[in-house]
């Protein structure tokens, strides 16, 4: 597994949590489920764990019903890529 600098962790971080804005609007076009305002997208973060992960959050008060059944996986093929072509 490749190891990543905090800069690097935090342009990565930074990259998902655009990328999660982006998809949750088209979604959201396709579903009345799917909450509409700039203060939903905007409810999406994330952080750093000590050892390396780098973690999404919601601060929406029931995100777990949209992604109820989602559950939490590391992505190693995504940092193996990102190590390898770096």
């Amino acid at each position: 597994m490749a190891n990543f600098d905090k800069k690097s962790l935090d342009e990565f971080g930074r990259n998902w949590i655009k990328f999660i804005r982006e998809e949750i609007k088209k979604d959201a076009l396709k579903s009345t489920f799917i909450p509409r305002s700039k203060e939903f997208y905007n409810s999406f973060s994330y952080e750093i764990s000590p050892d390396g992960n780098v973690e999404i959050y919601s601060s929406w008060p029931w995100v777990d019903i949209i992604v109820d059944g989602a559950p939490r996986y590391k992505m190693a093929w995504l940092a193996w890529c990102f190590g390898r072509f770096r």
